[in-house]
């Protein structure tokens, strides 16, 4: 090819480009107006096809305007994009001069049920697919709405012909009226073990009781799909560190469960209270096995990052069991929060809960605390969700303002918690922006200082951490104190903040959080010498903080977390002692 001939052939393919941009850039004449007010459902002129008179404005008309919505196919939190277009000679450098960018508005809590569940939410292999990348799928994909797809919500592959027959040998799942729940035509629903699942069960307990591996390996051989015996072999596996044959395993117990499961038993079904159809009572012994088999594979998902999962499964337990809440979810839960690092599904959680399990439970609506004011492990969370990595830095004042501190010295009529709703706690974090995280980190701190020491104790214990910030944080813990007298279920604060040690304690360890968590323990230890406005919160926290729990613990064992150990949150393959044989 010639000079001259590129050269013409380079002319041509500009002039091309400029055409290509110049129809796709139009001018328009609308007039400006804001987010709030753009509905695009309602907007009947956007899904007419209009006249070119309509399309286009000369140059000299009103203020162009052009108003659109950009999303990324990676990001969920659109923004919404407003801009001024007119005829500039370089249409392109005067959009990126003139955009101006729009949060989008605050969701409401009205609008988000803590326990709605979604079937992609308890789907790991999806998780670690969109993480790790989605191999190729040969399989044929079962068609959407058919009787299979529905029932097989919980482990979605397709069982074997011979495992269906078999299913009717282990249990099956009937649903009863819940006598407790006179409000509302509520169910509940429990397992029933057929009488070959009986007889072989004896022969496991006695062969677990005698602590006989072989024995059991036996048992499992003549009767490969008995629920029981495929548990117990979870714990053997997990206990010789081989995960893929626990998984193997556990995953078979619980395509078992599944066959197993009553038609109207599901998460997406929801009662009367806005409540999934999946409540059991956890004191019959039979219905203990699906809890077990749910808890383990939440601990798996967890081990394995799965956290969107493992949260998952932690509302469905909660679900089933929210009166009692045997396997101590809600002191595992928080974790799984921390990763995520979405503050508003946190606090939609943690503001919702009582008042839907009130709600549930007895048919009336109440007013109650959130979690963060009853438990130290989602006190911590926020501040853990909101912290950005800066160091820590905060003033009398703001604390003063954050805890309403004025409002007790004036002598006004006062609730510690002055900001009830969910959209005025998210005000309160937008006002504080980067400081909020280190506000709610003191307030944590001043309702729970236990947690200062048994963190120290727990750091310790593993031999993580640095040695002299340790040793920085066990003296300021010794000098941030709680009137002791005042409260009265302090065993329960001093129980709570040892699992949340025990839980959290990596995450703690990091120079970065450490550090941050030390400077604030060392503060506050000074503004308790100076400020006795603290103490007297602490008492007004107390009063409202003992009426919540008799409340919940009259409801049910919710809280007090009987029979719990430490040892659940450091070993995985440790059942809550209320579980276990």
């Amino acid at each position: 090819m010639s000079l001259r001939q590129a050269k013409k052939l380079l002319s041509q393919q500009r002039s091309l480009l400029d055409d290509q941009r110049d129809s796709l850039i139009p001018e328009f004449s609308r007039k400006k107006f804001s987010f709030v007010d753009y509905h695009i459902s309602s907007d009947d002129s956007l899904s007419q096809p209009s006249s070119d008179n309509d399309k286009y404005s000369s140059s000299g008309s009103s203020e162009s305007r052009r108003n659109v919505i950009v999303a990324n196919a990676k990001d969920t939190n659109p923004k919404h994009i407003t801009g001024e277009l007119s005829s500039p000679s370089d249409p392109e450098s005067e959009i990126l001069d003139t955009l101006e960018i729009e949060d989008i508005p605050k969701k409401t809590a009205a609008k988000t049920a803590i326990f709605t569940l979604q079937r992609g939410d308890l789907n790991f292999k999806s998780e670690i697919d969109n993480r790790a990348g989605k191999p190729f799928n040969t399989c044929t994909r079962n068609r959407r709405g058919n009787f299979l797809s529905k029932m097989c919500w919980l482990i979605q592959e397709p069982v074997t012909a011979a495992h269906s027959k078999l299913a009717h040998s282990n249990m099956k799942m009937i649903n009863y009226p819940d006598k407790s729940r006179t409000h509302s035509k509520a169910v509940l629903f429990k397992l029933e073990p057929s009488d070959d699942y009986l007889n072989v069960l004896s022969m496991f307990k006695r062969a677990v009781n005698s602590h006989d591996v072989n024995m059991i390996a036996d048992l499992l051989k003549q009767s490969p799909l008995h629920i029981y015996g495929l548990l117990k072999f979870v714990d053997i596996y997990n206990l010789q560190n081989d995960k893929e044959e626990a998984f193997r395993t556990l995953k078979l117990a619980l395509q078992m469960l599944q066959l197993s499961f009553h038609k109207d038993f599901s998460p997406f079904n929801l009662d009367q209270d806005d409540h999934p159809m999946v409540m059991m009572d956890s004191g019959l012994y039979n219905n203990r096995v699906l809890i077990v088999a749910l808890l383990m594979l939440m601990i798996y998902c967890e081990k394995q990052t799965c956290y969107k999962t493992a949260l998952a499964l932690g509302k469905l337990l909660l679900a089933i069991d929210i009166r009692n809440d045997k396997s101590h979810i809600l002191l595992h839960i928080d974790h799984y929060f921390i990763t995520l690092r979405d503050v508003f599904q946190f606090l939609n959680f943690s503001h919702q809960f009582n008042k839907h399990r009130h709600k549930v439970l007895t048919g009336k609506s109440i007013d109650s605390l959130p979690l963060q004011f009853m438990l130290p492990n989602f006190a911590l969370a926020l501040a853990l969700i909101l912290h950005s990595g800066t160091q820590f830095k905060a003033n009398l004042e703001d604390l003063h303002q954050f805890l309403c501190l004025d409002d007790i010295k004036q002598g006004i009529p006062y609730s510690f918690y002055k900001h009830s709703q969910l959209d005025q706690e998210l005000d309160n974090i937008s006002r504080y922006g980067k400081d909020a995280s280190n506000l709610y980190l003191l307030r944590a701190l001043i309702l729970f200082p236990s947690f200062i020491i048994t963190l120290v104790d727990t750091l310790k214990t593993k031999s993580i951490g640095d040695k002299k910030l340790v040793s920085r944080l066990k003296a300021a813990g010794e000098l941030v104190t709680f009137p002791i007298d005042i409260l009265e279920h302090i065993h329960l604060l001093e129980m709570h903040c040892m699992c949340t040690s025990a839980k959290n304690s990596e995450i703690w360890s990091t120079n970065a959080i450490l550090t941050w968590l030390v400077d604030a323990c060392e503060w506050l230890s000074t503004i308790y010498q100076e400020d006795s406005l603290i103490e007297e919160y602490q008492m007004l926290w107390a009063l409202n903080y003992n009426e919540e729990i008799v409340q919940a613990i009259c409801l049910g064992d919710m809280y007090s977390f009987s029979g719990i150990s430490t040892a659940e949150f450091t070993h995985p393959h440790i059942l809550p002692s209320e579980l276990s044989d």
